[in-house]
């Protein structure tokens, strides 16, 4: 076992997917199939087997579900694989249901009684259920990695899952959950509730669909447990249910807990190509009319935890069942949206109680309740894919109630912003970003949000870029890229023309801004600040990432170009081709992202920065970053030479004479990446004026005249008048068989 782990934790591999050699493989299987040996003994013989001893077996199971890579049943060895694992998950089940009901010791019936052997017997039992429930949960996935990753489910426990030998197992669970009251004979207490309701919420997490299976019959169960397995989800709405209105708050946090899980796991299998895992044809109407209101008095509940998991829950509902919610606000008469629309509830909690009416004390559930807010903007307001009809894209809501929960979500917004919590300010960033996203994403001709609230929006966003707080700054960077796109946007010429300096100073001060959020990153990158740590390096890199982001709305938009702001977006043009530059030793994400904020910004935008020489450096840049990869001096990923081929020929295409000369000036580029380029450019077929631009350039500008051999820039001249031919006599073909037409 501490050889095996020992291996394990050297590797790199993990449950997700991977590649192990057959040897290494084979030696696995032998393990899986020992230990699987071990657990059925265990199983036989526990009460004279040490505790230490089992422990330290499902410790190894733990392991081997956590450390080895499980790929799919494409081959032998990966079958076997599989298989093996299916067996051991198979011993785990037994393991667990034999821990979980009564069973018959050697102890006598004097012993039973006294009060001291009951309590060691049921202090070694946890301990050992203990282990066992962990190694289940493990053998489900759903782990959070330290990239912010969730692991997925392991092929072999979708097997087992899928498969007739999980039956047994899942009746028990079941059955476990839904009895409130336990036999007095069982080895039960509240830590066999407590494992069986953590799995429970693990299974419809990561495998909701074991809900909605059509039951195998097996010879080992009796009518009763028949009629149970036919109505797997009925029993699940019977088990949540009971623990949402149980006397002891832990328990009621479950229910809250298993239904976020479910609510998960049902968003996340929406996507699967599997009609069984997609659970096609399964009638949903349960969680609106069963769960949702059990949600909706929740948030009320007096315990914090159970508040949180309740707000949490309502975010992921899907589109359909929000379209339910909301018709019942229109038909319902007499009331306020307040009572009839779980949508209203929750917003009303995102505030602070402490100062205000209405809302919430703890920071935690306003926390939740803003960040459940943006996930159903998302869903509601934006065209999903998730929520069609005859294959077509449509939105949940109409356009006259997404002004109203605009109007709504931004005024409640603007007080989170300036929570004493950081935590609650981040959320509520979170939610106006997925507002705007989703307002931006609808494509909508009519004013979804007025102009005097996005104004607001974006001014209390941009105070928060200073925050204290990382995660703020990440989440204000995100936000403020999609809020100033749908700002100016929608201004009119008449607006603008009345705003226009407040417009125009607000959008130099963003500018300058996310620039130094970029420059932060790219100092640390090359050395030229004090030395970061870890911590301090990954913000900076992420905040650097956004912001990348975030100037691809500013540069497309008019006031970008205003000679006021001239200074601010030149010094941004030029960080993020400072991003390109650094391809080898900046962060892969920045530069990819500053790809492609560079081959979106508009022509005319590049022609008005053209005086800072920015666009002459842009191709000065992928030049040598192209000249060294054909040359294999770099080893940059194919991907991102991808990006930059087509960034230099947008940059090409664009370029005048001075844009080439300041290229062609920089002491980074030799006569061999300027041959470089002829060479490249005739693969890409351009036209002659381009050639005939690059020529002119030499022969007027003396001081380039020692740059480059005349051999060189004779190639322009000749390709030039080459191109030009060909271009003349194409048109002249054209020309003719228009004539040739209008004669017919």
């Amino acid at each position: 076992a501490k050889s095996y782990a020992a291996f394990s934790n050297s590797s790199n591999s993990s449950s997700g997917g991977g590649y192990l050699k057959s040897r290494i493989k084979n030696s696995i299987i032998s393990i899986i199939r020992n230990v699987c040996n071990l657990i059925e003994d265990c199983n036989e013989h526990q009460q004279q087997i040490n505790n230490d001893v089992i422990v330290a077996i499902f410790d190894l199971s733990n392991t081997i579900f956590t450390k080895v890579p499980f790929g799919q049943k494409s081959n032998n060895h990966e079958t076997n694989l599989i298989t093996s694992t299916i067996g051991l998950l198979c011993a785990l089940g037994n393991s667990y249901i034999n821990n979980t009901t009564t069973t018959t010791t050697a102890a006598t019936t004097k012993e039973l009684q006294h009060h001291h052997y009951k309590e060691k017997n049921l202090r070694c039992n946890q301990i050992v259920l203990d282990s066992i429930v962990k190694c289940l949960l493990e053998s489900l996935g759903g782990r959070v990695t330290q990239q912010g990753t969730v692991t997925l489910l392991p092929s072999p426990t979708q097997e087992w899952l899928l498969s007739v030998e999980s039956e047994e197992f899942l009746n028990h669970l079941f059955s476990l959950t839904l009895r409130s009251n336990y036999s007095v004979n069982m080895q039960d207490s509240a830590f066999v509730q407590t494992g069986a309701l953590d799995v429970l919420s693990g299974i419809v997490h990561m495998a909701p669909w074991v809900l909605s299976m059509r039951q195998k019959q097996t010879k080992m169960i009796n009518h009763q447990q028949q009629e149970q397995e036919k109505n797997r989800l009925v029993v699940f709405q019977e088990i949540i249910s009971s623990l949402f209105y149980h006397n002891d708050a832990s328990i009621r946090s479950f229910g809250a807990k298993i239904v976020e899980s479910f609510l998960q796991g049902r968003k996340a299998m929406a996507l699967s190509s599997d009609e069984q895992l997609r659970m096609t044809g399964v009638d949903f109407s349960f969680v609106t009319s069963i769960f949702c209101p059990l949600l909706h008095r929740s948030l009320n509940d007096y315990d914090v935890s159970i508040r949180s998991f309740a707000a949490s829950a309502l975010g992921h509902l899907q589109g359909s069942d929000w379209e339910s919610i909301f018709k019942v606000l229109c038909v319902s008469e007499g009331k306020t949206k307040h009572e009839t629309n779980y949508f209203y509830s929750l917003l009303e909690v995102c505030e602070n109680r402490r100062i205000s009416s209405r809302g919430d004390k703890s920071a935690n559930v306003r926390s939740m309740a803003c960040k459940a807010i943006g996930n159903i903007c998302t869903t509601c307001i934006s065209k999903s894919e998730t929520s069609s009809k005859k294959g077509e894209e449509y939105a949940i809501l109409p356009e006259s109630q997404v002004v109203e929960v605009c109007k709504d979500v931004s005024e409640v917004m603007l007080h989170c912003m300036l929570d004493t919590t950081a935590q609650v300010r981040s959320m509520a960033l979170f939610a106006i970003g997925n507002l705007a996203l989703a307002v931006k994403e609808r494509e909508s001709d009519n004013l979804m949000i007025p102009l005097s609230t996005t104004r607001s929006l974006c001014i209390s966003v941009y105070k928060c870029l200073d925050d204290k707080n990382e995660k703020v700054i990440g989440n204000a960077i995100r936000t403020i890229g999609h809020l100033v796109s749908i700002l100016y946007d929608q201004v009119t010429p008449q607006q603008a023309e009345s705003c226009s300096q407040e417009m125009t100073e607000l959008c130099r001060k963003v500018a300058c801004k996310l620039t130094c959020k970029i420059n932060h990153a790219i100092n640390d990158a090359t050395n030229e600040s004090t030395k970061l740590t870890w911590k301090q390096r990954s913000n900076a890199k992420r905040h650097a990432w956004g912001a990348c982001n975030s100037l691809k709305s500013l540069f497309g938009c008019s006031y970008a170009r205003k000679k006021e702001n001239q200074e601010a977006f030149s010094n941004a043009l030029s960080k993020l081709i400072r991003c390109v530059e650094l391809i080898q030793i900046l962060n892969e994400k920045i530069v990819i992202s500053a790809l492609s904020t560079l081959t979106s910004i508009p022509p005319m935008t590049w022609h008005y920065f053209g005086v800072k020489n920015v666009l002459g450096n842009g191709l000065a840049v992928c030049i040598n970053i192209m000249y060294r990869d054909n040359n294999k001096e770099s080893n940059v990923k194919p991907i991102l030479i991808g990006e930059i081929r087509a960034m230099l020929l947008s940059l090409v295409n664009l370029a005048t004479e001075a844009d080439f000369y300041n290229c062609f000036a920089s002491d980074d580029l030799s006569a061999s990446m300027v041959e470089f380029l002829y060479c490249w450019m005739v693969d890409q077929k351009l036209e002659a004026r381009i050639y005939s631009t690059v020529s002119s350039v030499f022969q007027r500008q003396s001081d380039l005249g020692g740059k480059v051999e005349m051999y060189i820039v004779q190639k322009f001249s000749s390709r030039a008048l080459h191109e030009h031919k060909k271009e003349n006599q194409e048109f002249t073909n054209s020309s003719d068989c228009i004539e040739g037409e209008d004669e017919l």
